[in-house]
C-alpha cells in the first residue's frame, strides 16, 4: 500500500486515520506517490477520498448512539464536500473538522454549521436548538488581534522557539498585568491557571492572557489569547515537512474577559 493511501478500513482507528487525508490535502494538495510520479487528478482524489469517508461512516455510527446526530454528521459530511467543490477551501475544512468533532469529541470544537445541517436534514433544528451561533467568523486575520493580543503573541513566540524540537509538548501560560508587564500565569494545573486569571480579570489586575501549547510529537503550536473587547482568538501553527505553515487565526466567544471590555 502507497503512503497515506487510505486503507479498506478494518477498524474505527483506520477510520479516523483516514480523515488526514482530507484535513492535511484537501482540496488540491493531495500527493501522487506512484513510480512515474504523475500529477494526480486532484478532484477525483477528492471525490474518492469523501466516497471513502462515506461508505466507512458505519464505523463513525458506532460511536454516535443519537440517530438524529448520525443524520446530522451525514449532512456536515456532504456541505464540507460541497465547499470545496465550490472552492472554499477554508469552509470546507472548518466544517469538515467540526463534523470530525462530534464524532470524537476530544476535537470538538465550537458548534456552529452543525445548526445548519440539522436543518438541512430535518427542517427544523431541535438537537442544537439550544446553540447561539457566535457572531464571529470562525477564521480571521493578524488584523482581528488587538494590541494586547498582538505583545501577547510576540511574547509567546520568543518563548516558545527554543522549545518547537520538544517531541514530548509542552504547555505555557501568561497573563498582562495592569501596567503593561507579562508574567508567567502557570499553575499546578489547566483548571487553576484558569481560575488564576479569570480572579486577576475581574480585579482587573490582568488585562490580557495567552496560552501555548506544542502538541505531542511537534505537529502542531496553538497560541490562545485573550483581550478584554476582542475575540477569544486561537493562532494555530501546523508544521508539515519539518517546516511551520503560515498561522491561521480561528476567532471565538470572549471566555475571559467580557466582549465589551467592561
Amino acid at each position: 500500500m502507497r503512503p497515506m493511501e487510505i486503507p479498506r478500513f478494518n477498524t474505527l482507528g483506520q477510520y479516523h486515520d483516514a480523515w488526514a487525508n482530507i484535513i492535511l490535502f484537501a482540496p488540491d494538495d493531495f500527493r501522487s506517490f506512484s513510480v512515474d510520479d504523475k500529477p494526480m487528478d486532484q478532484r477525483a482524489e477528492l471525490d474518492r477520498c469523501f466516497q471513502e469517508l462515506r461508505d466507512g461512516f458505519h464505523f463513525a455510527e458506532k460511536r454516535l448512539k443519537d440517530q438524529r446526530l448520525r443524520r446530522i454528521c451525514r449532512e456536515l459530511l456532504e456541505m464540507s464536500y460541497e465547499a470545496y467543490v465550490a472552492g472554499d477551501g477554508k469552509l470546507g475544512s472548518h466544517i469538515f473538522q467540526e463534523c470530525e468533532g462530534l464524532i470524537w469529541p476530544s476535537r470538538l470544537g465550537r458548534i456552529k454549521h452543525a445548526v445548519e445541517a440539522e436543518r438541512r436534514a430535518f427542517g427544523e433544528v431541535k438537537h442544537f436548538a439550544d446553540v447561539k451561533v457566535s457572531p464571529y467568523p470562525y477564521e480571521g486575520t493578524r488584523a482581528d488581534l488587538g494590541q494586547i493580543q498582538e505583545k501577547l503573541w510576540d511574547h509567546a513566540k520568543k518563548a516558545c522557539e527554543p522549545r518547537l524540537l520538544e517531541e514530548a509538548g509542552f504547555m505555557m501560560v501568561w497573563v498582562m498585568q495592569a501596567d503593561g508587564s507579562i508574567i508567567d500565569a502557570k499553575q499546578s494545573s489547566q483548571k487553576k491557571s484558569r481560575e488564576f486569571i479569570k480572579e486577576g480579570a475581574r480585579t482587573k489586575r490582568f488585562i490580557g492572557a495567552a496560552s501555548a501549547q506544542l502538541l505531542p510529537g511537534g505537529g502542531l503550536l496553538a497560541c490562545h489569547l485573550e483581550e478584554p473587547g476582542k475575540p477569544f482568538i486561537a493562532v494555530m501553527n501546523l508544521r508539515q515537512d519539518g517546516i511551520f505553515q503560515e498561522p491561521r487565526f480561528h476567532l471565538n466567544d470572549p471566555v475571559t474577559f467580557a466582549a465589551t471590555g467592561e
